[in-house]
């Protein structure tokens, strides 16, 4: 099995779905560390899932979770 290390604790994560969730339609902030350690893990996830040959593409929905 491979790992993949990730940044973002489960506290983090969860702390920026509270604020995302507050903050809909508003502007909110989290904490600097926090903004890195996603950032981090999303560029991490994105190229481990190209090195096993996923596709990944941006979506143009600007909603959370929603694809067209």
């Amino acid at each position: 099995m491979n790992t993949l290390k990730i940044n973002t604790t489960d506290q983090e994560l969860h702390d920026a779905y509270l604020f995302m969730d507050k903050g809909r339609g508003k502007q909110v902030s989290i904490r600097r560390d926090q903004l890195v350690h996603l950032a981090l893990d999303h560029t991490a996830m994105v190229r481990a899932l190209e090195k096993l040959g996923v596709r990944v593409v941006a979506s143009d929905s600007n909603t959370y979770g929603e694809t067209k």
